[in-house]
Formats: structure tokens, sequence, C-alpha cells
């Protein structure tokens, strides 16, 4: 059920209402930040270039990096799969990046969100 005010922002691209969450987690699977503030038409990219994570990985100055789906853009510190890989090095590469990434679903959220 979308909300009646702005309701039709919360339409994602597969037509579902839904709100579009940003979370960074460590190579621990530790959550190091959320933003929930997103209507779920917003695309993920627009989420991160307007976040303050592109500031925290750049005083990194190279030495950290993230991995993101392929809904992002390619930048020199995040990480996203080959839409479709060509050769067995970008498919190992992609079977990399599955097993090292977290992709919680609804269920890790609820799981990790409830009050204890």
């Amino acid at each position: 059920m979308k909300p009646s005010e702005f309701g039709d922002e919360y339409v994602n691209r597969k037509g579902k209402t839904t709100i579009n969450i940003q979370m960074t987690c460590d190579a621990n699977e530790k959550i190091t930040s959320v933003d929930a503030q997103w209507p779920g038409s917003v695309h993920d990219g627009r989420i991160l270039r307007v976040s303050g994570i592109q500031d925290v990985v750049r005083r990194y100055d190279g030495g950290v990096c993230l991995l993101g789906d392929s809904g992002y853009g390619i930048t020199p510190w995040l990480l996203t799969p080959f839409d479709e890989p060509r050769n067995a090095r970008e498919r190992n590469y992609n079977s990399t990046h599955a097993q090292e990434s977290f992709w919680p679903d609804e269920t890790s959220f609820s799981h990790t969100l409830e009050p204890s």
C-alpha cells in the first residue's frame, strides 16, 4: 500500500511500493551505515551520489573499496559485476564478487534490526 502523500514516488521500477534502503557493512558483515529515507522510485546511484559514503571512502585514498550491484555506476572504489561476462576472467570476477558480497533480504533486515 503506497502512502497517500507522494505515493507514486514509492513505486519502484518493478511496480511495487517500496522504500529504497542503502546500507553499507564492513568485511565482517557489521552494518556501518543505513539510509532509509528514499522512496522506491529513486535510483540507487542517485542515493549513493548524495550520501556521504563517497567522502568517507575517498579519505582512505584507494585503501578501501565497496562492492555494489549492477545498478550502480563504476567508480575507482565501487566494484560492480559485469552485466554480460565475455570470458572466463570476467565470469570468475562475477563469481568472486557474488561470494564476497553481502546482500541482505527482508528476513535478514528484520532479524538484524529487531529489538532484543
